[in-house]
């Protein structure tokens, strides 16, 4: 069972929004409620941020970024003694 709410714009926005939905073939509604949908989907994924690459790291401040240099830096200390 669905329950109708109001919202309250200017006529400008309304007309992009009248102008939007008819470009994709819907009425108002059908425009507004679409996006509401899509956006609360979105919600449900999370996202799991980590360096893509080596390049990024100490490209960030933060107490994680601090935690991949050391990390770096422990795994591979022959290295970075040679380039010194």
């Amino acid at each position: 069972m669905t329950r109708p709410f109001s919202l309250r714009a200017k006529p400008s926005l309304i007309a992009a929004i009248d102008a939007r939905a008819a470009r994709l073939g819907q009425h108002r509604t059908e425009y507004i409620l679409s996006l509401v949908e899509r956006d609360l989907q979105g919600e449900k994924a999370t996202r799991k941020h980590r360096f893509a690459s080596e390049d990024l790291i100490g490209s960030f401040s933060s107490r994680f970024s601090i935690m991949v240099v050391g990390r770096a830096l422990r795994a591979r200390p022959t290295t970075i003694m040679k380039n010194c």
